[in-house]
């Protein structure tokens, strides 16, 4: 017990970015820590000393996935707090969704949406991304 409360001790972030049309979204497969590793979850990492959770998350984004966004890309929409951690999860509907690349050992990528189900998905993405869904207005085609 006491091992996973070193894994997860901090401050962090956790990105969503879903493309124009909503329809796809970047993931990564995480190698670490223990607990993570196998799983599809969303680009992130530790705030740093002196970074603000969105600067945090304008870094992570571009050293994970070599994608330079701006603060006012990233919405703030849901925080979770537990013992000696808190987690800022922000989502982004950005035309540069599909330029990602993997820029470190977990493997970076854009997937269908619809597809997601069966695959190795933490559970809390698929509530996080209805949590966008319910915030981001939807625009009808004439």
């Amino acid at each position: 017990m006491e091992a996973q409360k070193k894994e997860f001790s901090g401050e962090y972030v956790l990105g969503l970015m879903l493309s124009p049309d909503m329809t796809k979204v970047v993931l990564l497969m995480k190698d670490r820590p223990a607990s993570l590793a196998g799983m599809l979850n969303g680009v992130g990492g530790h705030v740093e000393a002196g970074e603000t959770p969105v600067q945090a998350m304008v870094r992570e984004f571009e050293e994970e996935a070599e994608v330079h966004t701006l603060e006012g890309d990233w919405h703030a929409f849901a925080t979770k707090v537990g013992p000696g951690f808190r987690l800022t999860c922000f989502f982004s509907v950005h035309e540069a969704y599909n330029k990602v690349r993997t820029m470190t050992s977990e493997p970076v990528a854009v997937y269908e949406r619809e597809l997601l189900h069966g695959q190795p998905v933490l559970p809390e993405i698929f509530e996080l991304l209805a949590m966008v869904d319910r915030q981001v207005p939807i625009t009808a085609s004439a």
